[in-house]
């Protein structure tokens, strides 16, 4: 029996992929805003019927959490239209920006293991005496 054949990608996928991209290049290259200088849009999820999408973004360190949200309200039918022109979509997708904590939780994560492993390397070394 041959191996099963893996899922070939979605297209809102794919086209969530090409959207992060170019998001990602008109704060870059296209945004004067200074609120905005230094986000990073770390991932886009199109909804399925490609209607609407998520667009995820970690702020540069010590940047103003509020600045930003309203710099991009402020960028976001630029953006929407941009985008939606440079992807050659027949819809405009809305778009809807969400901070990502993944890489928070992820330093706090890494945080506690390395806290862990020292507890751990001090219980160790006091029973060798």
């Amino acid at each position: 029996m041959p191996p099963p054949k893996e899922k070939p990608f979605r297209r809102a996928d794919r086209l969530g992929d090409r959207l992060k991209e170019e998001l990602a290049r008109l704060l870059l290259m296209e945004i004067k805003d200074p609120r905005l200088h230094g986000v990073v849009i770390t991932a886009a999820r199109m909804s399925d019927d490609l209607k609407t999408a998520r667009v995820f973004y970690y702020p540069p360190q010590g940047a103003d959490q509020k600045a930003i949200e309203k710099g991009l309200a402020s960028a976001s039918g630029f953006l929407k239209s941009a985008s939606s022109k440079a992807l050659g979509l027949r819809f405009t997708p809305s778009l809807t920006f969400e901070y990502d904590d993944s890489i928070d939780q992820g330093s706090r994560i890494e945080k506690l293991l390395s806290e862990a492993a020292q507890k751990q390397g001090g219980a160790h070394g006091d029973t060798s005496s």
